[in-house]
């Protein structure tokens, strides 16, 4: 590497803290660093990039395997050899990641060195490698995070029978002090970090950090389900961190970190929107330019980030650097929607679960290249970091239930970010994303105590499935959080399934069926129920999941709804319609000759004491016929309605 790039000098890095602070000297020396003010910001720093060099750039990522197919159609591919020269030519700086700005005898150098003409991030699988040259930007640069971490790590997951996941960790634990572990998926910018280190607003409940990017999930010795953070810091995104959306990462940026694309106040400490109510009233913007209120320009780049110890975190888990991993109760997929997607639902089963994750879409955002507001789909928000073809890797997570058995976690789907007609957002989000998560613990396990309702998308909470307490939510903007829009979903079918098309044969036949299923379930939806009654709505969920009807019809009582099942009567066979002249609206049934009158024998009353019954009546333990009425009524509705 050093003949191909040519340096007057190679460093080989030692990790130390003195290593750290003589290459920040070296920086700020070379203009690339700035240092804050050491009382306000103790050994931090701010960088401003190359105005061209901002951003994950994902016109210019490859996955150069040896076959086409295998890097799939969501990846841009190059054949491997013939990338290979080309970088070749391309290096000449001290490593294999390369700024791409060769300095000539005596040349000056700029403070942001890139190549935006010449941006190349290529991933190699089947070495496995990366090379990566012209942006000094983290996630083209840093090739140990979305390259390695991500790109080249799900591909040895699949090949090996592990998991690598852009997924954040956290650990919850409940007043009782049971404790749950979580993983959690979503696109850039729809709030990961700081669901990361979310500070309950529920009382009792504690949340710690393990990771807030990346996981890598494998099955350990006891067959459950782990996680592991691969990281040892947070690069996150800074516009609309505060001490509001997320106290526990301003606090871990107070010192030791280092800060790209942000203003710089006058005091010499940083600053971007969303980050105090208030704005400053004269700063130094991203590009290095005067910046005031009103002179119509952003103060930090939208993209811009904080890099900072994870270590320093105050909410950091005490096994956030097991080596072992975290054990997951739960996994988290979850988008930014307007409308669409419910605030929380449940997967009805593991497959179930993984179709949801293959149908993650967002609204895009600065972290990545496209219009921002536009939606776009993007699976286990995976879309950008996976190294093999889509289809394939739906296959991977469907078939990775068959290592987990009865241990699988169960799979929830979230949307913080529902909207009204207005355009505000009807959830309040943040610390208050603790109840959601409640509701998710609850529903841990094979006998989940949180209450729901089961939906054509999934299970969803009853209206006061949720802990609102001390909250000011209605329970009618709780409905409209909570809404299945069917026609809005109908809507969505052929959108998927045009999605699908473009992985072939390559998509599970398995997820192909839950399409179907879902298309078909949509289109037996029954009405709305009559009724807010909370336990009332428990008892009728109960009861659909103990007797497993196709559908539930709410009787209203009209004329019209008697009708209407009278003529399903005649339809089905079990109503003959009666001459219209001679009996108007009158019909004839006949029962199976075994069901003809009651049956006293088979009546009982079941009172906790037999003298109660007295000796009129048949008498049984309630407990005994419970049991045995269980068993029969277990299914006893599938099919019907």
């Amino acid at each position: 590497m050093r003949t191909l790039c040519g340096p007057s000098k190679v460093h080989w890095c030692s990790g130390t803290e003195d290593e750290y602070d003589e290459m920040c000297e070296l920086l700020v020396q070379s203009g690339s660093f700035l240092k804050l003010n050491e009382k306000l910001r103790p050994r931090s720093y701010l960088c401003r990039s190359d105005p061209k060099d901002v951003a994950r750039v994902e016109s210019c990522t490859f996955i150069c395997s040896n076959l086409k197919e295998d890097a799939g159609p969501t990846n841009n591919w190059c054949d491997p050899t013939e990338m290979k020269d080309k970088l070749m030519k391309l290096f000449k700086l001290p490593c294999l990641h390369s700024v791409g700005k060769p300095l000539q005898p005596g040349e000056q150098d700029v403070a942001w060195p890139c190549d935006p003409e010449n941006t190349i991030i290529a991933h190699f699988p089947d070495d496995p490698s990366v090379m990566s040259f012209g942006s000094g930007y983290g996630g083209n640069a840093l090739l140990g995070k979305k390259c390695y971490a991500l790109r080249i790590a799900s591909v040895l997951g699949k090949k090996e029978g592990w998991m690598a996941e852009h997924m954040l960790i956290l650990g919850l634990t409940s007043p009782k002090g049971k404790k749950y572990y979580v993983c959690a998926a979503f696109p850039s910018a729809c709030g990961k970090t700081n669901l990361a280190m979310l500070v309950p607003t529920i009382p009792g409940w504690t949340v710690r950090c393990v990771g807030d990017d990346i996981a890598w999930l494998h099955v350990g010795e006891d067959g459950r389900l782990y996680a592991i953070n691969p990281e040892a810091g947070f690069f996150g995104v800074a516009p609309g961190t505060s001490e509001y959306s997320n106290r526990s990462a301003m606090q871990t940026c107070k010192k030791n970190s280092i800060f790209t694309n942000v203003a710089l106040t006058p005091e010499g400490d940083i600053w971007w929107e969303g980050m105090t109510k208030e704005q400053p009233a004269e700063l130094i913007d991203w590009t290095g330019q005067k910046w005031t209120p009103g002179c119509g320009r952003k103060a930090a780049h939208p993209n811009s980030r904080y890099t900072t110890p994870a270590s320093q975190c105050p909410v950091i888990d005490p096994d956030w650097a097991n080596p072992n991993g975290v054990p997951v109760s739960a996994i988290i997929f979850g988008g930014r929607r307007n409308s669409l997607i419910p605030l929380v639902t449940e997967a009805f089963t593991w497959q179930h679960g993984v179709f949801m994750g293959s149908i993650i879409s967002s609204e895009l955002t600065a972290a990545a290249e496209g219009t921002v507001g536009d939606v776009r789909r993007d699976p286990f928000a995976m879309l950008p970091f996976c190294g093999y073809n889509m289809g394939d890797y739906f296959g991977h997570w469907n078939d990775f239930r068959r290592f987990l058995g009865y241990n699988s976690p169960k799979i929830f789907y979230v949307n913080w970010f529902r909207r009204d007609e207005k355009g505000d957002f009807i959830w309040p989000g943040f610390g208050e994303n603790s109840r959601v998560l409640k509701w998710i613990c609850k529903r841990i396990g094979r006998n989940p105590t949180g209450k729901s309702i089961r939906t054509p998308i999934g299970h969803v909470p009853t209206l006061g499935g949720i802990d609102l307490g001390g909250l000011d939510v209605s329970l009618e903007t709780m409905r409209k959080l909570l809404h299945v829009d069917v026609d809005e979903w109908l809507k969505e079918i052929p959108a998927i399934r045009r999605y699908y098309q473009q992985f072939g044969d390559k998509v599970p036949a398995a997820l192909q069926d839950e399409l179907v299923q879902l298309e078909e379930r949509l289109h037996e939806l029954e009405e709305e129920p009559p009724t807010t009654n909370a336990k009332l709505l428990s008892w009728v969920n109960d009861m659909r999941t103990l007797c497993g009807p196709s559908k539930v019809h709410w009787c209203s009582g009209t004329e019209d709804e008697y009708d209407e099942m009278c003529e399903l009567l005649v339809q089905s066979g079990s109503f003959l319609k009666l001459n219209e002249k001679l009996r108007p609206r009158s019909y004839l049934c006949r029962s199976d000759p075994k069901d003809v009158a009651r049956v006293e024998s088979c009546t009982f009353i079941c009172s906790n004491l037999k003298e109660d019954a007295g000796p009129t009546n048949n008498w049984c333990d309630p407990t005994e016929m419970k049991d045995k009425l269980m068993k029969l009524f277990k299914g006893c509705m599938k099919g019907r309605t």
